[in-house]
């Protein structure tokens, strides 16, 4: 990302996709540890649609960009 690699934005956009299905499911449980972690993924997540640019890419888009690596 430093180096303002053309990839950057699909890997955040990647990050911010797992981040958020980590959350979702962890939101299901209702334990405590459970919660913390579904609310440090959401901050993940937010972050790296930030540096991504905010783009709403595609899982489907993000994994193939990943792939051309």
């Amino acid at each position: 990302m430093a180096r303002g690699s053309e990839m950057a934005a699909a890997i955040c956009q990647a990050c911010a996709d797992v981040r958020d299905a980590c959350g979702d499911e962890c939101t299901k449980h209702e334990m405590t540890h459970c919660q913390e972690c579904a609310q440090a993924c959401r901050r993940c997540s937010e972050e790296c649609r930030r540096m991504s640019g905010g783009s709403r890419m595609s899982r489907v888009s993000a994994r193939r960009s990943l792939w051309l690596l």
